[in-house]
């Protein structure tokens, strides 16, 4: 996947803005209805990466946790920021395309970055247990998935390859063969002499037969 440039970013859409202002290293500079979205679409990957969602409990006095679901992150989004369920899973459909990321096989290497998170958070948090047998099982299952038992060979990057590109030309001269000025003429000799040339070959072949007594 080649990287996304600046200039490459042409439409006047909240997506395409906040875009350009995020590469430009300009988020400053945005509108305040462009930086609340922009903070939503980061509150989403934030709950994504920790993978749980930090609620008050009724009494409000009490910090509560659950576990990660997409639905368990709408329901904090309209909670938190005051906008509608439908809004909230339109956050959460940008924020997987802005930051790269996605649950199934689509741009699997923000899902590996998160994976690696969680599990090296595991791996340190049962070191700091005493549970060494089950932090080195979350080391090795990190490495894994980081790849660095893989030993792929070089391949070039397909993205950069440029075909060759053909020319079709109808005139032979202009390859640098010698031009021919009466085509028609020289295409009909060259028919005559072969079709000569098999009369005369047919002839050859012919049995000749004795003469009658």
């Amino acid at each position: 996947m080649k990287p996304i440039k600046v200039e490459d970013i042409k439409g006047d859409s909240a997506y395409e803005v906040i875009q350009r202002a995020w590469l430009g290293h300009k988020i400053e500079g945005l509108l305040p209805e462009h930086r609340a979205i922009l903070e939503r679409w980061q509150d989403v990957d934030r709950l994504y990466r920790r993978g749980e969602v930090g609620e008050m409990s009724s009494d409000g006095k009490n910090r509560l946790t659950k576990r990660f679901t997409w639905r368990s992150i709408v329901e904090w989004l309209v909670e938190r920021h005051g906008i509608s369920v439908r809004q909230a899973y339109e956050d959460v459909a940008n924020s997987k395309r802005f930051f790269l990321f996605a649950d199934g096989r689509t741009d699997v290497e923000y899902a590996r970055g998160a994976a690696l998170e969680h599990g090296r958070m595991m791996q340190w948090a049962a070191f700091d247990a005493g549970k060494f047998e089950a932090a080195a099982m979350f080391f090795k299952e990190c490495n894994q998935v980081e790849g660095l038992h893989e030993h792929g060979a070089e391949v070039p990057d397909y993205a950069d390859f440029q075909p060759p590109s053909l020319l079709v030309v109808a005139d032979p001269s202009e390859l640098g063969f010698e031009k021919i000025e009466n085509v028609d003429e020289v295409v009909q000799r060259i028919l005559n002499e072969k079709r000569n040339g098999f009369i005369e070959a047919e002839a050859e072949d012919v049995e000749e037969l004795p003469a009658d007594e």
